[in-house]
């Protein structure tokens, strides 16, 4: 079966998939560092963020 795409597709999906990535990692480090900022925004939310950091830290070490 021939493809009906002029251009050859696989740079576009090797630009998806690296694009995927880009942003899933992107995600990961938003989540890890600045998730609390974005939700709460401000100097109490950053207080709320490093308690709840605090709060899994001692968890994991149970």
């Amino acid at each position: 079966m021939r493809s009906k795409l002029p251009v050859d597709s696989r740079p576009i999906v090797e630009l998806l998939r690296s694009v995927g990535y880009a942003i899933f990692a992107g995600s990961l480090l938003l989540f890890g560092f600045g998730s609390c900022n974005i939700i709460y925004m401000g100097q109490r939310g950053l207080d709320e963020c490093c308690n709840i950091w605090l709060l899994t830290e001692k968890l994991m070490y149970i």
